[in-house]
């Protein structure tokens, strides 16, 4: 090791050796290290002075010279940080540390604080990541190394606290699995479990929210993407742990099936697949070449032609150097959690069979279990699709060691066969034997005299969360896996909407609890006779904006996918709505010795927050096609053109540089902005505003090399909102000629126009859904929680 890493030996290595302390003594004393908060402080360390040496530019670390700037507001200093491969890590840690410090403090007495475990499974990870973040030396000394400006699509106020964010839902979300998986080493029961992981669970959906909902404002209002969602990798990926924090927090819901184990044994599984997934994210974050991404800063300079699978490239990159460790390591730790939530699953399962005292699969019929095995071994074999095993086979292995009449597995495997086809991972006759194989233990099954019961609404309303979110979860993952290349947002709206529909009609159905079963009943069918309907005639006469002809898979327009669901969404808003206005109109008029909880108000907002960030979605993300032409105008100068329902004039061509007091009165980075002043109007000559799209250019010093970002504007109405963007090839042009003095021949510029009706139910519901899940982090008992839901 050289002198120009003593740095990082110094400090790195010190949260190394401090690490190793609390997990020898968790390991060794069953219990927490007595001076675990100075080590987590010593874990923090480099991180804290990471910032330290980006705020003071301290450039004499080569990390300093590569991304930071003496010239950056203080703010964008911060944000430097972590725009290479080891700022994130360090921030994570930091994260990590902070976690486990709070869950030590959260409880009230000190045998709760040690119920279960010595926090040696966080420990761990954060071992893990410091290691990894050593290969990288990022306190390494190079004052001779060339400056580099930060990337440009960083120094934005929301990129200064999106990704700190991000990374303490990820802490959160390993701390929910490291606590399922010391309650599992440990022996607990299920719900004891379940009862610790809860608040970890509720601060990670809390986190993960702001964070996603952060990030889509960032795209929004920063990226030329016209509009918040686009099913990119990295923020589909972040998706999938808050899909299953949502479903730890719902499965106390799901009622238990007579004679069968409550849904509640699942939640510790369901806990380790949210830290896996929370790895997972990482994994897309940071295995550059594998998904291609927007988000993806930290760039790989590897031309090594790669597998097409995504899991393939993941373990292909094992031998690129540092990053390929690091992103080896992350793929091993999410398939170790994977591993430990079958295992589970499985110990759990084992208990139940051998007091019920049947016989398994494996046991009663072998060559059956072995064969089905074999089958769909070779499927994946044959396809080259690790993707898919590493999701199929764990429920294949809990399939074969299941009661032989059960179907759950059956199911699930054989949803899994088909998203894979949806997904482009199998083809048809692959994806139609592996379905056939799933189903043939349950189909070759001798019958069980049990009696059909009566189906009750209500009560299937409340597997809708479990079995609803679960599947839409494995969708979004297959597809996710699927789009190395690029996303597919249409496959993410078309496949998903029947799930969406089904999540919405059991959301309605719970509003509707309190209605006798007849009427639910009606209701229900009701809404699927009507979105039926809608979807199939509807466009004659439900005319919707946007893209809503353009079909979007065969004889499906995005105005049938919109109709159907919107049908459902605003059948399950209007009485969620009431239920709310009439929750707070009960808690202002009770007293305050009976006030209802708290946790049934948050339920409720949450509730509507959703059906109305939903409805948003639909309007500005399932109708739009942002690549179809029917968007772009081109404007001249001085002349009304007509798009739409709305009259563009473009003014002329406005241009300030840096030190004009135009150019620093609105900006406080880059180097010279360019824009387009045009005016607004309806169509009955009434203008709406100005707006100045244009594109801000920043000038490298050293390298003299010049990026442009293109600067979006907006025209807010009272029913969404009107996004403007100028080409950036284009106006890289005009940018050649506003350099050499020829800006007054330029008379014409193409314009890229989205016309978000409903935009802002987006911003509405997602603030619901923050201020929801907020009221539930006080929140402890889920004695309490379940009595609430069952109301």
């Amino acid at each position: 090791m050289g002198s120009e890493m003593w740095l990082d030996a110094v400090l790195i290595g010190g949260g190394l050796a401090a690490t190793c302390l609390a997990i020898h003594h968790g390991v060794t004393n069953r219990s927490p290290h007595p001076k675990e908060f100075w080590i987590l402080g010593i874990q923090s360390l480099p991180f804290i002075v990471l910032i330290f040496a980006f705020i003071v530019d301290y450039d004499a670390l080569r990390l300093v010279r590569s991304h930071g700037s003496p010239d950056l507001p203080l703010h964008y200093r911060v944000s430097a940080a972590w725009a290479g491969r080891a700022g994130p890590l360090l921030l994570w840690v930091a994260w990590l540390a902070a976690v486990r410090l709070w869950w030590r403090r959260r409880p009230d007495d000190d045998s709760m604080r040690n119920r279960l475990g010595s926090g040696v499974v966080l420990h761990f990870l954060i071992l893990m990541i410091l290691f990894i973040a050593l290969l990288l030396q990022p306190f390494e000394f190079d004052p001779d190394a060339t400056r580099h400006e930060l990337n440009v699509y960083l120094q934005t106020d929301l990129m200064v606290i999106h990704p700190p964010i991000v990374f303490s839902f990820y802490a959160f979300c390993l701390l929910v699995g490291s606590i399922a998986l010391e309650g599992m080493i440990n022996g607990s029961e299920s719900h004891s479990i379940h009862e610790e992981q809860l608040p970890a669970a509720r601060a990670a959906f809390f986190t993960g929210t702001v964070g996603i909902g952060l990030g889509g404002l960032w795209a929004y209002t920063v990226l030329d993407w016209g509009g918040y969602w686009a099913w990119d990798p990295v923020e589909t990926a972040s998706f999938l742990p808050w899909l299953t924090a949502l479903l730890v927090i719902h499965v106390r819901m799901t009622p238990r099936p007579d004679g069968r184990e409550s849904a509640m044994e699942w939640a510790p599984a369901l806990g380790l697949l949210t830290g896996a997934l929370a790895m997972h994210s990482t994994l897309v974050t940071r295995a550059n070449g594998v998904w291609a991404s927007v988000h993806a800063f930290v760039v790989s300079d590897s031309e090594v032609a790669l597998p097409d699978d995504a899991y393939l490239r993941v373990l292909s990159l094992w031998s690129e150097g540092v990053e390929g460790a690091e992103v080896f390591l992350e793929f091993t730790i999410m398939l170790v959690l994977l591993g430990a939530a079958t295992l589970l699953l499985a110990r759990n399962q084992a208990e139940r069979v051998h007091r019920s005292g049947a016989d398994t699969l494996l046991t009663r019929r072998p060559f059956l279990a072995y064969g089905v095995l074999l089958g769909i071994s070779v499927i994946h074999i044959r396809s080259a699709s690790l993707s898919v095993a590493v999701i199929a086979i764990p429920v294949l292995i809990l399939m074969i060691h299941d009661r032989v009449h059960t179907v759950l597995w059956s199911s699930v495997g054989v949803i899994i066969m088909l998203f894979s086809r949806w997904s482009w991972h199998l083809e048809t006759v692959e994806a139609g034997i592996g379905m056939l194989l799933f189903l043939l233990p349950w189909l070759l099954a001798p019958e069980e005299d049990t009696l059909p019961q009566r189906p009750n609404v209500r009560r299937l309303s409340l597997f809708v969360p479990l079995a609803g979110g679960g599947s839409f979860l494995l969708l979004t993952w297959l597809l996710l896996l699927a789009e190395i290349d690029g996303p597919s947002p249409e496959a993410h709206e078309a496949f998903g909407a029947i799930l969406i529909g089904l999540l919405a009609a059991g959301i309605l159905t719970y509003s509707l609890r309190r209605s006798s079963e007849r009427q639910r009943w009606f209701v229900l069918g009701f809404g699927l006779i009507l979105s039926v309907v809608s979807a199939w005639v509807g466009e004659s006469y439900l005319p919707l904006p946007g893209n809503a002809d353009q079909l979007i898979a065969t004889s499906i327009t995005r105005g049938d996918i919109a109709r159907f669901l919107l049908v459902w969404l605003i059948l399950a808003a209007l009485p969620a709505i009431a239920e709310l206005v009439t929750e707070v109109n009960a808690r202002s008029s009770a007293s305050v010795h009976s006030q209802p909880t708290l946790l049934r108000l948050a339920s409720h907002v949450a509730h509507a927050g959703i059906l109305l960030l939903l409805i948003g979605h639909v309007l500005t993300t399932t109708l739009v096609d942002r690549v179809d032409p029917s968007h772009q105008v081109t404007l001249i100068r001085d002349e009304p053109v007509q798009h739409g329902d709305l009259i563009f004039t473009m003014r002329g061509i406005e241009t300030s540089v840096r030190g004009e007091p135009i150019f620093d009165d609105r900006f406080n980075i880059g180097d010279a902005f360019f824009g387009i002043v045009i005016d607004v109007g309806d169509l009955d000559g009434k203008s709406l505003g100005e707006v100045r799209p244009g594109v801000l250019r920043f000038d490298a010093e050293e390298s003299g090399s010049i990026t442009p970002r293109s600067e979006v504007d907006r025209l807010v109405m009272w029913d969404g909102d009107v996004i403007m963007i100028l080409d950036l090839n284009q106006m890289s042009l005009i940018m050649n000629d506003g350099l050499l003095g020829g800006l007054d021949e330029v008379d014409r510029v193409r314009l890229t126009v989205y016309d978000l009706p409903g935009s802002h139910l987006v911003w509405t519901g997602w603030i619901m859904i923050v201020i929801g899940s907020m009221m539930t982090l006080n929140s402890r008992s889920i004695t309490t929680n379940q009595s609430v839901e069952s109301e």
